[in-house]
């Protein structure tokens, strides 16, 4: 697990005295355990968003409330699927290093259905690079998503050779993914 699993699964449930309900990644077992502990937030990886084909797809949804899907593009009819049923529907976006965004309460349903939110805490800091350069792109243009912050790793162990390439000249860490910058609503930039 890394740093988004953590903080939105972990330490979510745990900062509001929720219980947190841990299941398999297999939907005929955990959709079961969904329904009957009336689970009524779930975090759902890209590799499980077949949920809304699932047979026991409504019953899971009887006291769910929030959703937030990560880990790709999310199809709109997987969206909706929960939409349609009063489910708030968000992204997130994070990795073991470190950065991580996510939709807020206020994001309106454009930038929740549109982008991986906004970085959560203040302290985050991040670039869209022009892929193999420190120059930065107009927000709109695809490049290469870097961060620093709080939490993010600022070198790996004992790496000089990785290190030299893995961050730029004043410290952001260069991910390797490719995102573009949206401001939509009341929110801050946004990768997407």
């Amino acid at each position: 697990m890394h740093n988004a699993g953590i903080t939105s699964g972990l330490h979510a449930a745990h900062s509001v005295g929720g219980t947190l309900v841990l299941g398999t990644p297999v939907l005929d077992q955990a959709l079961p355990v969904v329904a009957r502990e009336r689970t009524t937030d779930v975090r759902i990886g890209h590799g499980r968003f077949g949920i809304v084909d699932h047979p026991l797809f409504e019953e899971a949804m009887t006291a769910m409330k929030r959703v937030v899907l990560s880990g790709a593009k999310v199809p709109d009819r997987v969206f909706e699927a929960f939409e349609s049923r009063g489910v708030w529907v968000g992204q997130k976006f994070g990795m073991g290093e470190g950065f991580f965004a996510m939709s807020t309460a206020a994001s309106t349903r454009e930038a929740r259905l549109t982008t991986v939110g906004v970085p959560v805490p203040p302290y985050d800091e991040f670039r869209v690079l022009e892929p193999g350069t420190e120059t930065e792109v107009p927000d709109g243009t695809v490049g290469e998503l870097a961060c620093r912050g709080p939490y993010t790793i600022r070198g790996y162990f004992d790496a000089p050779d990785i290190n030299s390439s893995a961050f730029t000249s004043d410290g952001f860490y260069r991910t390797g993914d490719l995102v573009a910058v949206r401001t939509v609503g009341n929110d801050r930039r946004s990768p997407q």
